[in-house]
């Protein structure tokens, strides 16, 4: 896409905005205004309108990851991002000016009509909706170019959503006669149209999509189900976002349909806090490179879900009598800086979850996770649907003395304290689970871009490619006798050495990797620890009654598991033969149990932190082992060896052992490991 990695061009920029500013004026056409259109020829009831959208909701919902899927098997000279963009806009366009047109039929068959049209406009935006979602990672891979890019599209569907609500609200207010509406709205469809479709063309001319050019594991249809769940940070954003929209969703509803009805407010008040909170929004998109590198990520998410609360609650306190513009605007415009941050927020999170899919499945997926999102997003918007009738419909069967009805804020309260707790849950499900940020978060992007840089064979990758394969015999040699021992001895042993002295495949013989790239690609990245080590495959374990074949059946049967191997017991079997050979307990309470066989799909690992020493794995130095790494390698003369090497040298650094075990958590015991091979990576390639 473009040369700096952290840059992206003015006119990338604008060019992305815009695509979003078309985008949602007919997004929002068809979301705010559609429903009153299709009342104002009397064809269609309220029921029929409610199940239209809430069925079309539904289905777009399920159609959101069949078009991800569908966008990231796509292979073509313009990427995989723009066909789809550009098919999308060509059909949404006229699916739109159909929509807003009332042919001559009869109200039955103009039902049938309408529903056709809705649904066939649902699929032409998804169409071009993900991958412009989709194309965020396409930026950059690191944060500041994401982060620039994920405000300017917010900021462009906040500018494209406000503008057309406002123009649709002044037609729907002015124009009293029902005909002269209709015709209006079909001639601001037309005009939304031919807007949308110049704004996307000007995306799809103006933003070069980057093409990676390394081959990393193919993308299958059959694997789609298996990347979104194997991605836990994404399904951690999936319900964030789902909370999230609920919450907008209800909070909205309350708004619009209750406040409305305030006799305490003066005409237009309403509109002046919703233009109110429109620009807040926009402010707080446009300041979000400086609020990010003030506060953060995780606190300015923490931030924006505060004012969404404190918003809320404000409202929900203020009487309707009372409320007054004052009271309005301060609630809403607070309410509508966190609901900026909290979605920005979520669209960069998702971007990140790219990479880690990536990073733990060694598959890239940008459309199927974004499309995951998207889902979470229209799922909400259908629950928030469903509590708004329900709550009304439970507002009317409260039992109340003859003559006295329900006022109208109680549904109006119901609906702000059920959006109150959507917003906490969300706040604490983020806080309790997702973890893409800080150390952890660093040495994951670094780690890929190693990745990366090896398989493309661009600058710098040969070098460093090089200079492991130069090292890499040496690594192994000095592997074979590590320095384990604190107190300076001379005395050494060998983790592997049994296997040499008892005349085993694992010898000095096998083969080096040669100093070719395409040679070189296998240890430089397979063989990493970072990668090689998933942290679904770290446990802390209580010693009470554990045996070694327990460990590390459990440690097989978690790799197992996550597709790294293809049988659990196989692998047992394997690292218990070769124990009885040769003991695994290595040094200072450590055990590096390791087998190599067609049973491995790749290089892999595991780690079981026990509370307590097991008293039958002795080491050589009379230490019991409480740390027990399992190590599992394809039989191909190489990474065996040199993965048992680089887990050697790391835990050869001063202390290391003893800080897995003081690690509170095996997020914790992850980060560790994860920052110790990087610096181990960074040592040998320069």
């Amino acid at each position: 896409m473009h040369h700096n990695n952290n840059y992206i061009p003015p006119l990338q920029q604008a060019a992305y905005c815009a695509g979003g500013i078309g985008k949602d004026l007919i997004y929002w056409l068809i979301t705010a205004f559609f429903l009153l259109f299709l009342t104002l020829n009397g064809n269609c009831s309220q029921s029929y309108i409610l199940t239209l959208f809430i069925a079309g909701r539904l289905f777009d919902a399920i159609t959101d990851p069949l078009m991800g899927l569908i966008t990231d098997l796509t292979k073509s000279r313009f990427g995989k991002f723009k066909p789809w963009i550009g098919l999308g806009a060509i059909l949404s366009a006229i699916s739109t000016v159909l929509l807003f047109y009332v042919p001559d039929l009869s109200p039955d068959q103009y039902r049938i009509y309408a529903a056709a049209m809705f649904i066939i406009w649902t699929v032409s935006y998804t169409l071009c909706d993900i991958p412009y979602w989709a194309m965020i990672p396409s930026f950059g891979s690191k944060p500041h170019p994401r982060e620039q890019i994920s405000a300017w599209g917010r900021l462009g569907t906040l500018l494209g959503g406000q503008v057309i609500i406002a123009i649709g609200t002044y037609l729907s207010r002015n124009i009293p006669d029902p005909v002269l509406l209709t015709r209006s709205f079909f001639t601001l469809a037309i005009a939304c149209a031919l807007i949308f479709l110049i704004t996307q063309i000007s995306l799809i001319a103006l933003i070069p999509i980057k093409q990676e050019n390394y081959q990393g594991t193919p993308f299958k249809a059959r694997h789609a189900l298996k990347l979104i769940l194997c991605n836990d940070e994404l399904l951690i954003i999936m319900a964030v976002t789902l909370l999230l929209q609920t919450g907008i969703g209800l909070s909205h509803s309350a708004i619009f349909n209750f406040i409305t009805r305030s006799e305490g407010l003066p005409a237009g008040a309403l509109d002046s806090a919703v233009i109110a909170g429109a620009c807040a929004q926009a402010l707080t998109l446009l300041a979000l490179l400086p609020l990010i590198s003030l506060l953060g990520r995780r606190r300015l998410f923490i931030t924006g879900a505060a004012c969404m609360i404190a918003g809320i609650l404000f409202l929900c306190l203020l009487r309707f009598e009372n409320l007054g513009l004052a009271n309005l605007t301060c609630a809403y415009t607070l309410f509508s800086v966190g609901l900026a941050l909290c979605s920005v927020l979520t669209t960069i999170m998702l971007a990140d979850s790219v990479d880690y899919g990536e990073f733990r499945t060694g598959v890239r997926a940008e459309a199927l996770l974004f499309a995951a999102q998207t889902m979470s997003v229209k799922l909400g918007l259908v629950v928030a649907y469903l509590i708004t009738g329900f709550s009304a419909a439970f507002s009317k069967l409260i039992a109340l003395p003859s003559g006295i009805n329900v006022p109208p804020q109680f549904s109006y309260r119901m609906l702000l304290i059920m959006a109150v707790i959507c917003c906490a849950l969300m706040l604490v499900i983020y806080l309790k689970s997702y973890r893409l940020h800080g150390a952890f978060f660093k040495n994951m992007l670094s780690t890929l871009e190693q990745i990366r840089q090896t398989f493309r064979g661009g600058a710098g990758a040969d070098t460093t490619a090089l200079a492991m394969g130069q090292t890499a015999k040496a690594e192994r040699e000095q592997s074979f006798t590590p320095s384990y021992y604190p107190d300076n001895s001379t005395q050494t042993y060998s983790p592997v050495a049994g296997d040499i002295s008892a005349g085993g495949a694992d010898s000095f013989d096998a083969p080096a990797p040669a100093a070719s790239l395409q040679d070189i690609q296998p240890f430089s990245t397979h063989t990493l620890v970072r990668y090689a080590l998933d942290k679904s495959c770290i446990v802390r374990l209580k010693a009470d009654g554990l045996t070694l074949p327990v460990i590390v059946d459990k440690l097989g049967n978690l790799t197992e598991r996550l597709g790294s191997i293809s049988s659990a017991a196989l692998l047992t079997a394997a690292v218990l033969k070769k124990h009885e050979i040769s003991s695994c307990a290595i040094a200072q309470g450590i055990a590096i149990a390791h087998a190599r066989g067609p049973f491995a799909l790749r290089p892999c690992m595991a780690l079981a932190v026990l509370d307590e020493p097991l008293a039958d794995l002795i080491c050589p130095d009379g230490s019991s082992c409480d740390v027990i790494f399992l190590i599992a390698s394809p039989d191909d003369g190489y990474s065996h060896l040199t993965l048992l090497g680089r887990l050697s040298l790391m835990l050869n650094e001063p202390g290391f052992a003893d800080k897995l075990r003081k690690a509170s958590s095996r997020h914790e015991i992850y980060d560790r490991l994860l920052q110790c091979s990087l610096k181990l990576t960074r040592s040998i390639a320069h």
